[in-house]
């Protein structure tokens, strides 16, 4: 990647503090200095004191640091990756993705993107995620706040909160204690052996037991359970399903997949070849946006339903109106024609409260394509194209 190289010493017991506006690639190696990498000469300032080295890049980044260093993230404008680092590791900020493997302690601030922390020795603490997060850990993992899908293989303490699915997987009995809440579905897989205090609160009123000698399945939003000598606490809240899977045979079936780092050598120093995360990410990427627009779809047709259901029923309103004048007239014409007389006033009811239409203040483009695609097909007329259009657009008062 880089065309410029620098090497500077590294104070003993110091720290590296990095900021970039482009990519980072930090990698540990037995070797007592920095070689810091660069597209091009002055695309970065370092700034050396007595217990610390300060680098600000403009550029993507590549550092080769000793292993034992602590480090500092300030800032990154793109995605990180980090290898081999045995020291204390501190990450502020990273806008895009993170990517982690080998490492020993790990305390993280906010990451816009997706998280991956691979044989993470150390306790991990997460504070915010924007994207998924996948950690592979045999410590104590919090992550306080993650936007996506979470999956979580640990023999530690497991605290975690998730706006989407999330899957826990324990790989010992010796669990002190898991809390874990997602708006998804969540699922708990644990040896045989495992004893716990089991709460659960399902959104999904489905609450899922297997366990070695019998399988609940209770429909019911609540249900609390002391297995064995109760030893892990075990509280999970879901707006979703849950499941709680003990077995060893279970714990093998969802064993999580570990990604590949194969490496180079330039210069005597190795250099991890992170084409398969890269290409897993874009795979996982390209999936997020296929269920994205199957739900915005799905979304969209929800809506047309409805609004074609609200012109029915005004048009069905209309209809009965017209039975007071003692015969029908057309569709459009003025019933205060005065050869008509008008019928006696009747009190209105009472609105029933609005559940759709003018809560909505805008068409989306997949409810746009989908009216249009219905009146392509002839299932609608133009007029009741109009019509649907200026319900979903809140234009169109129906009642």
């Amino acid at each position: 990647m880089s065309a410029f190289e620098q090497r500077f010493i590294f104070p003993e017991n110091g720290w590296l503090v990095l900021q970039s506006l482009g990519d980072v690639l930090i990698q540990g190696v037995k070797q007592p200095d920095v070689l810091l990498r660069i597209p091009e000469e002055g695309m970065a300032q370092v700034q050396a004191q007595a217990d610390r080295l300060f680098i600000s890049a403009q550029s993507d980044v590549e550092i080769f640091v000793p292993e034992q260093a602590k480090i500092r993230l300030e800032g990154v404008t793109g995605d990180a990756s980090v290898v081999g680092v045995l020291g204390y590791m501190e990450i502020a900020r990273v806008n895009g993705d993170l990517a982690m493997r080998s490492c020993d302690k790990v305390d993280i601030g906010v990451v816009n993107g997706d998280v991956e922390l691979l044989q993470v020795a150390g306790p991990i603490v997460l504070r915010r995620a924007g994207g998924d997060l996948f950690v592979e850990s045999r410590n104590r993992v919090v992550a306080e706040q993650v936007g996506g899908d979470v999956t979580i293989r640990a023999d530690g303490l497991v605290r975690a909160k998730a706006g989407g699915d999330l899957n826990i997987q324990l790989i010992s009995v010796n669990v002190e204690e898991v809390h874990a809440r997602c708006g998804g579905d969540l699922l708990i897989t644990a040896p045989s052996g495992l004893g716990a205090q089991l709460d659960v609160n399902s959104g999904g009123f489905s609450i899922t037991l297997r366990l070695p000698d019998q399988t609940l399945n209770l429909d019911q939003p609540h249900y609390s359970t002391t297995l064995g000598n109760g030893k892990t606490l075990l509280r999970l809240v879901a707006g979703g399903d849950v499941s709680v899977q003990l077995g060893d045979s279970i714990l093998q079936e969802q064993k999580v997949p570990r990604k590949s780092f194969t490496a180079d050598f330039v210069g005597g120093i190795e250099i991890p070849d992170l084409s398969p995360f890269v290409e897993d990410k874009i795979r996982q990427k390209m999936e997020h946006a296929t269920r994205k627009a199957e739900e915005r779809a799905r979304r969209a047709e929800e809506r047309v339903r409805r609004a074609m259901e609200r012109v029915e029923q005004a048009q069905r309103q209309v209809h009965r109106r017209n039975r007071w004048f003692g015969f029908w007239y057309e569709a459009g014409k003025n019933p205060e024609d005065p050869a008509v007389p008008k019928p006696p006033e009747v009190p209105k009811a009472p609105e029933a409260p609005e559940t759709f239409g003018t809560s909505f203040s805008q068409v989306t483009n997949e409810e746009r394509l989908l009216v249009l695609k219905m009146l392509q097909e002839h299932k609608i007329t133009v007029e009741e194209a109009e019509q649907l259009l200026a319900v979903l657009d809140g234009d169109l008062d129906v009642e």
